[in-house]
């Protein structure tokens, strides 16, 4: 008989997982972690519920800010095809450096490295992007969120995102090195310029991104479960 998938689903704050702890998931095995704003919590509670739940499948979620010219607006939800840690480097007269400038990886595995980026899995992205009808692209993690035009048009100038948040990179930077399947997909609350929070709607942003988890998770059935030990990304379609 086959079994569901046994999913993380990881947020930061409470209103941004409300929607999520009110549903139900019949056929799955859902657990929900607040993990608390930040890398570390993120990085903690990810390992947490990899140690003590096996997942599947590990899907980060919550709110986001969209930087200027990518289309996004507030309330849209989009997925992340890339993440990146935005702090870790070093600066120097002529500016920011990605952890390459140093030597220093923050994963080896056998003769690869990563330094400040952890691409995702094309398959898992294309089947999210399909079916939820949304954008991909560069998530940006950050240590204090940016709070003035100039500083976002740096950031979009060194590293090309469409989005900012303060854990995506840490789930993905532990979920590679537990060789655990991941997806992060967020609402957009705000657009990343001059700090005014008039213009923000984090209570839409965030509920468009658990509704986007919620057809995510219910897209998939019992027969998508682990088989003979297939990667969970063989089992998807399009």
């Amino acid at each position: 008989m086959s079994r569901g998938l046994n999913i993380a689903v990881l947020y930061a704050v409470a209103v941004e997982g409300w929607l999520l702890r009110e549903t139900r998931f019949p056929g799955h095995n859902v657990v929900l972690y607040e993990t608390g704003m930040g890398k570390v919590n993120a990085a903690h509670a990810c390992t947490l519920a990899i140690e003590r739940h096996h997942p599947d499948l590990v899907i980060s979620t919550g709110i986001c800010g969209a930087y200027p010219d990518t289309g996004l607006v507030r309330g849209d939800v989009a997925v992340a095809g890339r993440e990146v840690y935005g702090d870790e480097g070093v600066v120097l007269h002529d500016g920011f450096h990605t952890l390459e400038t140093i030597g220093i990886a923050l994963f080896r595995d056998g003769q690869r490295e990563w330094f400040n980026t952890f691409d995702l899995d094309e398959q898992l992205v294309d089947y999210a992007t399909g079916l939820l009808g949304c954008v991909s692209g560069t998530f940006l993690t950050l240590s204090a969120c940016t709070g003035t035009l100039v500083r976002a048009m740096q950031y979009k100038e060194m590293f090309d995102p469409v989005c900012e948040n303060m854990e995506g990179a840490a789930i993905a930077h532990v979920c590679l090195m537990t060789r655990t399947p991941m997806m992060e997909l967020r609402g957009v609350s705000n657009i990343v310029q001059d700090r005014d929070l008039g213009t923000w709607d984090i209570k839409e942003a965030s509920k468009n991104s658990q509704q986007a988890v919620i057809r995510l998770i219910t897209s998939l059935t019992p027969d998508q479960a682990p088989k003979q030990g297939l990667p969970l990304k063989e089992r998807f379609t399009a």
